[in-house]
């Protein structure tokens, strides 16, 4: 998972060539989530936020 407004993930060329190379990798974008998934605007705590991720983490684990 990774936030849309990660500044951390730039350049995002190099995000997507590191993904490229792992095999089971997948990039599940949160739209509008920082670097801890905040989405500015929203305050939420930190159980919340990490609820709201758990369906996207249990797919991929399937």
């Amino acid at each position: 998972m990774e936030g849309t407004n990660d500044p951390f993930i730039q350049p995002l060329s190099q995000f997507e060539e590191v993904v490229a190379t792992c095999q089971d990798a997948r990039v599940v974008w949160i739209d509008g989530g920082g670097h801890t998934f905040e989405i500015k605007g929203q305050r939420r705590p930190a159980s919340e936020i990490g609820a709201s991720l758990a369906p996207i983490v249990a797919d991929f684990a399937a």
